[in-house]
Protein backbone atom coordinates (compact mmCIF):
# COMPACT_ATOMS: atom_id res chain seq x y z
CA UNK A 1 0.00 0.00 0.00
CA UNK A 2 2.11 2.71 -1.24
CA UNK A 3 1.60 6.69 0.00
CA UNK A 4 4.82 8.74 -1.21
CA UNK A 5 5.16 11.59 1.19
CA UNK A 6 4.24 15.14 -0.35
CA UNK A 7 7.68 16.29 0.32
CA UNK A 8 10.66 15.62 -1.66
CA UNK A 9 12.73 18.54 -0.06
CA UNK A 10 15.71 17.34 2.55
CA UNK A 11 15.37 19.75 4.87
CA UNK A 12 17.87 21.53 7.08
CA UNK A 13 16.85 23.57 9.88
CA UNK A 14 18.77 25.68 11.59
CA UNK A 15 16.60 27.41 14.91
CA UNK A 16 17.08 30.96 16.61
CA UNK A 17 16.91 31.35 20.18
CA UNK A 18 16.21 35.02 20.44
CA UNK A 19 12.81 36.33 21.71
CA UNK A 20 11.76 36.88 18.29
CA UNK A 21 10.36 34.33 15.40
CA UNK A 22 12.27 31.38 14.61
CA UNK A 23 14.46 31.70 11.84
CA UNK A 24 14.45 28.66 9.55
CA UNK A 25 17.10 27.68 6.16
CA UNK A 26 16.43 24.83 3.61
CA UNK A 27 18.03 23.01 0.46
CA UNK A 28 16.03 21.64 -1.98
CA UNK A 29 17.49 18.71 -3.25
CA UNK A 30 15.91 16.75 -6.65
CA UNK A 31 17.39 14.26 -9.34
CA UNK A 32 19.33 16.83 -10.94
CA UNK A 33 21.38 16.98 -7.35
CA UNK A 34 22.04 12.80 -7.33
CA UNK A 35 18.28 11.75 -5.76
CA UNK A 36 17.39 8.73 -7.21
CA UNK A 37 13.63 10.28 -7.82
CA UNK A 38 11.52 13.25 -6.74
CA UNK A 39 9.57 10.09 -5.80
CA UNK A 40 10.01 9.88 -1.72
CA UNK A 41 8.56 7.28 0.86
CA UNK A 42 10.49 7.41 3.91
CA UNK A 43 13.58 8.95 5.30
CA UNK A 44 15.78 8.50 8.24
CA UNK A 45 19.54 9.13 9.68
CA UNK A 46 21.49 6.67 11.07
CA UNK A 47 24.76 6.99 13.79
CA UNK A 48 27.06 8.27 11.41
CA UNK A 49 24.68 10.90 10.93
CA UNK A 50 24.10 9.91 6.86
CA UNK A 51 20.63 10.60 5.78
CA UNK A 52 19.25 7.52 4.16
CA UNK A 53 15.99 7.76 1.78
CA UNK A 54 13.20 5.61 0.17
CA UNK A 55 12.08 6.28 -3.48
CA UNK A 56 10.95 4.73 -5.85
CA UNK A 57 14.26 3.80 -7.72
CA UNK A 58 16.28 3.11 -5.11
CA UNK A 59 17.52 3.78 -1.86
CA UNK A 60 19.89 6.99 -1.90
CA UNK A 61 22.30 7.70 1.24
CA UNK A 62 23.27 11.27 1.81
CA UNK A 63 25.92 12.69 3.61
CA UNK A 64 25.58 16.37 3.36
CA UNK A 65 27.18 16.72 -0.45
CA UNK A 66 26.64 13.99 -2.32
CA UNK A 67 24.20 11.12 -2.79
CA UNK A 68 24.98 7.79 -3.16
CA UNK A 69 22.09 5.23 -5.11
CA UNK A 70 21.74 1.25 -3.88
CA UNK A 71 18.93 -0.51 -6.34
CA UNK A 72 18.60 -4.40 -7.23
CA UNK A 73 22.16 -4.53 -9.01
CA UNK A 74 23.68 -4.06 -5.15
CA UNK A 75 21.36 -6.34 -3.59
CA UNK A 76 17.79 -4.45 -3.27
CA UNK A 77 15.04 -7.18 -3.32
CA UNK A 78 13.03 -4.33 -5.17
CA UNK A 79 13.80 -1.06 -5.70
CA UNK A 80 11.40 0.72 -4.27
CA UNK A 81 11.59 0.96 -0.66
CA UNK A 82 8.30 2.08 1.41
CA UNK A 83 10.27 2.15 4.68
CA UNK A 84 13.23 3.07 6.53
CA UNK A 85 14.76 2.07 10.32
CA UNK A 86 17.94 2.73 11.90
CA UNK A 87 18.86 0.52 14.93
CA UNK A 88 21.84 0.73 17.51
CA UNK A 89 24.30 -1.90 15.86
CA UNK A 90 24.17 0.79 12.74
CA UNK A 91 22.39 -1.30 10.22
CA UNK A 92 19.58 0.44 7.88
CA UNK A 93 16.27 -1.92 7.26
CA UNK A 94 14.31 -1.57 4.14
CA UNK A 95 11.18 -2.70 3.66
CA UNK A 96 10.86 -3.11 -0.38
CA UNK A 97 7.74 -2.88 -2.31
CA UNK A 98 7.84 -6.26 -3.38
CA UNK A 99 10.37 -8.77 -2.25
CA UNK A 100 11.69 -9.73 1.66
CA UNK A 101 12.99 -7.06 4.21
CA UNK A 102 16.43 -6.57 3.66
CA UNK A 103 18.92 -4.28 5.42
CA UNK A 104 22.03 -2.56 4.84
CA UNK A 105 25.36 -3.23 6.75
CA UNK A 106 29.06 -2.82 6.65
CA UNK A 107 29.33 -1.35 3.51
CA UNK A 108 26.53 -3.91 1.66
CA UNK A 109 23.25 -4.96 1.51
CA UNK A 110 22.02 -7.98 3.33
CA UNK A 111 18.94 -9.60 1.82
CA UNK A 112 17.46 -13.22 2.09
CA UNK A 113 19.77 -15.27 -0.47
CA UNK A 114 23.01 -13.74 1.47
CA UNK A 115 22.28 -13.54 5.35
CA UNK A 116 21.04 -15.79 7.42
CA UNK A 117 19.26 -13.95 9.79
CA UNK A 118 17.49 -12.83 7.24
CA UNK A 119 16.59 -16.78 5.77
CA UNK A 120 15.09 -17.26 9.24
CA UNK A 121 12.49 -14.46 9.17
CA UNK A 122 11.71 -15.61 5.97
CA UNK A 123 9.35 -13.86 3.34
CA UNK A 124 6.23 -13.27 4.60
CA UNK A 125 3.79 -9.87 4.19
CA UNK A 126 4.88 -6.80 3.62
CA UNK A 127 6.77 -4.80 6.84
CA UNK A 128 4.83 -1.97 7.75
CA UNK A 129 6.91 -0.74 10.46
CA UNK A 130 10.18 -1.33 12.61
CA UNK A 131 10.76 -0.10 16.28
CA UNK A 132 13.78 -1.40 18.68
CA UNK A 133 13.39 -1.70 22.19
CA UNK A 134 15.74 -0.74 25.68
CA UNK A 135 17.14 -4.74 24.83
CA UNK A 136 18.34 -4.15 21.38
CA UNK A 137 15.50 -6.51 19.93
CA UNK A 138 14.82 -5.31 16.64
CA UNK A 139 10.18 -5.77 15.72
CA UNK A 140 9.46 -5.79 12.41
CA UNK A 141 5.97 -5.64 12.44
CA UNK A 142 3.34 -6.55 9.94
CA UNK A 143 -0.64 -6.89 9.46
CA UNK A 144 -1.16 -10.00 11.31
CA UNK A 145 2.21 -11.22 13.08
CA UNK A 146 5.61 -9.36 14.54
CA UNK A 147 8.36 -10.67 14.17
CA UNK A 148 11.24 -10.11 16.65
CA UNK A 149 14.82 -10.50 16.01
CA UNK A 150 17.03 -10.64 19.48
CA UNK A 151 20.57 -9.11 19.60
CA UNK A 152 21.89 -13.13 19.52
CA UNK A 153 20.22 -13.70 16.63
CA UNK A 154 16.89 -15.65 17.86
CA UNK A 155 13.89 -14.33 16.02
CA UNK A 156 10.47 -14.90 17.53
CA UNK A 157 7.21 -14.42 15.36
CA UNK A 158 4.00 -13.38 17.47
CA UNK A 159 0.70 -13.74 15.31
CA UNK A 160 -1.78 -13.70 17.77
CA UNK A 161 -2.24 -11.49 21.00
CA UNK A 162 -4.83 -11.60 23.67
CA UNK A 163 -5.73 -14.79 22.62
CA UNK A 164 -6.93 -13.47 19.14
CA UNK A 165 -4.98 -13.63 15.88
CA UNK A 166 -3.27 -10.02 14.89
CA UNK A 167 -5.32 -8.28 12.16
CA UNK A 168 -4.81 -4.37 11.04
CA UNK A 169 -1.57 -3.68 12.71
CA UNK A 170 0.54 -0.59 11.05
CA UNK A 171 1.75 1.00 14.20
CA UNK A 172 4.60 0.37 16.61
CA UNK A 173 7.01 1.92 18.66
CA UNK A 174 9.44 1.80 21.77
CA UNK A 175 7.76 1.99 24.67
CA UNK A 176 8.52 4.27 28.19
CA UNK A 177 9.56 0.79 29.86
CA UNK A 178 11.87 -0.46 27.36
CA UNK A 179 9.67 -2.26 25.15
CA UNK A 180 7.03 -2.00 22.59
CA UNK A 181 4.26 -0.24 21.90
CA UNK A 182 2.15 -2.25 19.45
CA UNK A 183 -1.25 -1.21 17.62
CA UNK A 184 -3.45 -4.21 17.11
CA UNK A 185 -6.55 -3.50 15.01
CA UNK A 186 -8.73 -1.49 17.63
CA UNK A 187 -6.39 -1.58 20.53
CA UNK A 188 -3.03 -0.58 21.74
CA UNK A 189 -0.54 -3.32 23.33
CA UNK A 190 2.73 -3.70 25.30
CA UNK A 191 4.88 -6.43 23.95
CA UNK A 192 7.75 -7.68 26.25
CA UNK A 193 9.59 -10.42 26.14
CA UNK A 194 6.93 -12.22 28.34
CA UNK A 195 4.25 -11.63 25.85
CA UNK A 196 1.35 -9.21 25.05
CA UNK A 197 -0.54 -6.90 27.80
CA UNK A 198 -3.31 -4.48 26.27
CA UNK A 199 -3.39 -1.48 27.71
CA UNK A 200 -5.86 0.58 25.50
CA UNK A 201 -8.69 0.89 23.11
CA UNK A 202 -9.06 3.46 20.27
CA UNK A 203 -10.52 4.48 17.06
CA UNK A 204 -8.41 3.64 14.42
CA UNK A 205 -10.82 2.79 11.13
CA UNK A 206 -8.22 3.42 9.08
CA UNK A 207 -5.40 0.81 8.83
CA UNK A 208 -2.92 2.35 7.10
CA UNK A 209 1.10 2.93 8.07
CA UNK A 210 1.05 6.98 7.37
CA UNK A 211 -2.60 7.24 9.46
CA UNK A 212 -0.55 6.37 12.79
CA UNK A 213 2.15 7.37 14.67
CA UNK A 214 3.60 5.79 18.23
CA UNK A 215 6.12 6.64 20.41
CA UNK A 216 6.98 5.89 24.13
CA UNK A 217 5.46 8.53 25.73
CA UNK A 218 2.48 9.65 22.79
CA UNK A 219 0.30 8.10 20.10
CA UNK A 220 -1.25 9.76 17.25
CA UNK A 221 -3.48 8.64 14.73
CA UNK A 222 -6.40 9.21 12.17
CA UNK A 223 -9.33 8.60 14.06
CA UNK A 224 -12.13 9.57 11.15
CA UNK A 225 -12.28 9.43 7.27
CA UNK A 226 -13.54 12.11 5.06
CA UNK A 227 -14.06 12.57 1.66
CA UNK A 228 -12.95 15.40 -0.61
Amino acid sequence: MRSPLLLVSILSLSFSYSSRAQEYSYAHYDIADGLASSTVYCITQDKDGFIWVGTEAGVCRFDGTHFQTFTTSDGLPDAEILQLFADSKGRIWMAPFRGSVCYFYQGRVHNLENDSLLARIGNREEVNKFAEDGHGDIALLQRTSVTVVRPDGAVKRYDSAGGEPMTKSVGISRSVDGNFNVQIDQRLFRLSRKGFSAFRSISFPNDHPNYISLSPKWGVWRSGSFEV
